[in-house]
């Protein structure tokens, strides 16, 4: 999650939010996410750093 992000300061932070709350306001605020995500058939990954790409090949 972004911490530095105008939408985190505004939707999230000092707030008490589950698991769900944050998938939500992730898909209505995709600059909270951060990014990239890595889809494959092994799965999905945050690639950060960007080596971790490597696990999905």
């Amino acid at each position: 999650m972004r911490e530095h992000s105008d939408a985190y300061r505004e939707h999230v932070a000092g707030r008490d939010l589950d698991e769900a709350d944050l998938h939500a306001l992730m898909a209505h605020y995709p600059e909270l996410a951060n990014r990239p995500f890595v889809a494959s058939e092994k799965g999905v990954l945050l690639c950060r750093p960007p080596e971790r790409v490597y696990e999905l090949v």
